[in-house]
């Protein structure tokens, strides 16, 4: 039972889980990954790399359960590792996917000043692999992504023109050439593109792509996805503007 296959194998149900929605599964098959991994590895090299693996599929479970603060740390302990293993240059995939997690709980939390830290420097550090290894240094869709979280976390807390919505449409289609276009990753960037349409003053495109991430999210997963409650809560805020008082 303590055979690394073993371990990655629950971390890979936790992934599974993850695109499910099952957050609560997830987090408890990330947390035996961790636990096996620690056990095989640990005393030998408490650094290795398949440690912050587990911890960064953990901190995006940490996400959805409402626990921005063990996600962040989580995420950060992930980038201890990464930087133990492979030097201060920090010029790797597994590093960017631990910066985009951290990212990630300081958006949860609010915090958009680290977030923005945070996406710049993947954002630098993908598009440095991608000009440098094509698509072997990071499929272009993540980059896209990271992209996609600065330009929210910047309409939080800057002034953005109102071509920034457009930007962010692109930066989904770049994203759905590799999700598909009915995928729970495209449900949540709708979900956030409503968010910002509606800071942005129009509420009808925030009620449409607020609808649209709805249905897109029960028809593949059902009312048990842990996001459809915040979107059922964003289609109410965005109805509670004159002429849609009814439909509330």
């Amino acid at each position: 039972t303590d055979h690394p296959a073993i371990a990655a194998s629950h971390l890979s149900k936790a992934e599974a889980f993850m695109a499910m929605g099952r957050y609560e599964d997830a987090f408890v098959e990330a947390t035996r990954s961790l636990h096996l991994f620690h056990q095989k590895f640990g005393p030998l090299n408490q650094y290795h790399p398949s440690l912050a693996r587990a911890l960064i599929v953990l901190s995006r479970t940490h996400i959805y359960l409402g626990e921005p603060m063990l996600a962040i740390q989580a995420a950060d302990d992930s980038l201890k590792i990464f930087k133990a293993c492979w030097g201060v240059t920090e010029l790797h995939r597994r590093t960017m996917d631990g910066l985009e997690a951290l990212a990630e709980g300081y958006i949860a939390q609010k915090s958009y000043v680290q977030a923005t830290d945070c996406l710049k420097q993947v954002i630098t550090k993908r598009d440095t692999l991608h000009q440098l290894f094509g698509s072997k240094g990071g499929i272009p869709h993540e980059l896209a992504m990271c992209q996609f979280l600065l330009a929210y976390v910047e309409v939080m807390t800057v002034p953005t023109p109102s071509t920034i919505v457009e930007q962010m449409k692109d930066y989904t289609k770049v994203i759905s050439q590799v999700t598909g276009n009915r995928h729970v990753i495209i449900a949540r960037c709708l979900y956030l593109l409503s968010e910002v349409c509606k800071l942005k003053g129009g509420h009808a495109d925030a009620k449409s792509y607020v609808g649209f991430a709805y249905d897109m999210l029960v028809g593949l997963h059902g009312e048990e996805h842990s996001l459809v409650p915040l979107i059922l809560a964003e289609c109410a805020d965005n109805l509670r503007i004159p002429g849609f008082f009814t439909e509330a």
